[in-house]
């Protein structure tokens, strides 16, 4: 950001009432060390809500599957494709997150996480349209 703009920007923040005091000098590079707790509280606060919501979307998403295998399941075959289930669930877990780290070494994390919530939502696609049960769900 060049000094005209950043002195613009500051004009614009002070006149709207949302700074107060001087302009930083433009070689100005220390960040006093209040204003760096206040950001490392504020990014951990922020932190925190987000892995609690992250954390409550998994809880759903895991309830729901659950209960929608449960309900079109027979029930002769229930308790076999609950086990099926639980094994997948928790077996492919460890191989997903090798595959995932030997591929996050290659091509980097942001990469790789595009790539794998892309497969999972074709897959999950390509389940839905292929089975009836699943779109007649009331």
């Amino acid at each position: 950001m060049s000094a005209r703009t950043a002195a613009q920007l500051c004009a614009v923040l002070t006149t709207a009432g949302l700074t107060s005091g001087d302009m930083p000098a433009a070689g100005e590079k220390h960040t006093p060390w209040y204003v760096r707790v206040m950001l490392g509280v504020a990014g951990l606060i922020a932190a925190i809500f987000l892995l609690g919501f992250i954390g409550y979307c998994m809880i759903l998403m895991v309830a729901t599957v659950n209960s929608l295998l449960q309900h079109l399941s027979t029930d002769k075959m229930r308790g076999r494709v609950m086990s099926i289930y639980a094994t997948a669930f928790l077996g492919f877990a460890p191989i997903g997150s090798l595959l995932a780290g030997s591929l996050a070494g290659t091509i980097g994390a942001p990469h790789t996480i595009a790539i794998m919530a892309a497969i999972a939502l074709i897959a999950s696609a390509i389940l839905f349209f292929r089975s009836e049960d699943l779109q007649n769900l009331n």
